[in-house]
């Protein structure tokens, strides 16, 4: 390891300092470290396995239902639960006829140019949009990060979704009617309206007064 390029620049041992003590850092750790090492004297040697954890997907219960329309785009959900994680690889892939396609970042079949990652900014958001969608999108996706999935169901829909929109309501108010001759004793509201003696009642606001038939 101490002449390996993988590793320049990135160990340092210990045993300058501590003579009995060999144990090696290893700096700036990376995906491809993991594996198995050893550290072996003139008379003996010990085996340590290292695992480097890097992008932990976001786990959800089951397969993960979305629903899409003809025409128009979906997002599929997948992150890590670090969104600084960057993995050193991620791939969708599509089943529909259980047969698993790569379709990012190969893209192949009818998804070829119409995928991409959500994201750049955020490194462990590896969300995939599907663009311009078709029924033959319908069907089982997978995102993979090393060992570790997430799976999803896509149902496309015919049609475009519906907008919501103010329905409108058709006045079924009839048109006002002169008032009905009430007999005299009666209360009712007026304004501008003669009273029971014949004089005009001049009033800007509406009062209740006794009308009559003539």
């Amino acid at each position: 390891m101490l002449n390996d390029e993988h590793y320049r620049g990135r160990l340092q041992l210990f045993n300058n300092i501590s003579p009995a003590n060999l144990s090696l850092l290893i700096s700036d750790l990376r995906e491809e470290d993991r594996g198995v090492y050893w550290c072996s004297t003139e008379k003996e040697r010990i085996y340590i396995r290292l695992y480097v954890k890097g992008c932990e997907l976001v786990k959800k219960t089951g397969v993960e239902r979305v629903t899409g329309f003809t025409g128009e785009s979906v997002v599929l959900p997948c992150v890590c639960t670090d969104l600084q994680d960057k993995p050193k690889s991620v791939k969708w892939e599509f089943n529909r006829i259980n047969y698993f396609q790569e379709i990012y970042p190969e893209q192949t079949g009818h998804h070829r140019n119409r995928v991409k990652l959500v994201s750049n900014n955020a490194p462990g958001n590896l969300s995939l949009l599907i663009s311009d969608l078709t029924e033959e999108d319908q069907g089982k996706y997978t995102c993979s990060v090393q060992d570790d999935r997430t799976y999803f169901r896509l149902s496309v829909k015919v049609g475009r979704r519906e907008t919501s929109t103010h329905s409108r309501k058709t006045d079924t108010t009839p048109p006002s009617e002169p008032p009905q001759s009430r007999r005299c004793g009666e209360n009712v509201i007026t304004q501008g309206h003669q009273d029971c003696e014949g004089k005009p009642e001049d009033r800007t606001e509406p009062d209740v007064v006794t009308f009559c038939t003539k």
